[in-house]
């Protein structure tokens, strides 16, 4: 199966390079576009009375250009990928702003990572990873994450 566009969920406040070194080396393999989401589950701080197109308008631009910036001073081999990078974020749930993603730039393949957590907390709520692939409809490859 050839996959021509790859999606990578991420949470900016856990990035390290490390963990985009794997994806990167699939990608590159798979000869695809690769676009990395961000999503926050915590609204933006703008005023309630500004209309919806503002909200859109910060998320969009600012937003994916500070995270642009993050990843390539984390992670500089990135700025030497040869196909098209895409750095996007959004707000709301992650599992949906991911599937509505992937369903807006149809989306190939989805990467994501699995995070390891104590028994109570794997008791009480379901990892990211679960929630997106109950979630998508596309296939989704889980790396688990390399060890510090």
């Amino acid at each position: 199966m050839k996959f021509s566009k790859i999606l990578f969920p991420m949470n900016i406040s856990q990035f390290g390079g490390e963990y985009l070194k794997e994806v990167l080396l699939f990608v590159e393999q798979a000869e695809a576009e690769l676009h990395i989401l961000h999503v926050s589950e915590l609204p933006p701080l703008i005023p309630l009375h500004e209309p919806l197109t503002t909200i859109e308008k910060f998320s969009d631009n600012i937003s994916s250009e500070l995270l642009q910036e993050k990843i390539e001073t984390e992670y500089p081999p990135i700025k030497e990928y040869s196909y098209k990078k895409t750095y996007a974020t959004r707000f709301g749930d992650v599992s949906s702003e991911v599937s509505e993603y992937c369903d807006d730039l149809n989306i190939d393949l989805i990467i994501t990572l699995h995070h390891t957590h104590n028994s109570l907390y794997e008791f009480l709520f379901h990892s990211t990873d679960e929630r997106i692939i109950e979630k998508v409809n596309k296939p989704v490859l889980v790396l688990p994450m390399p060890l510090p």
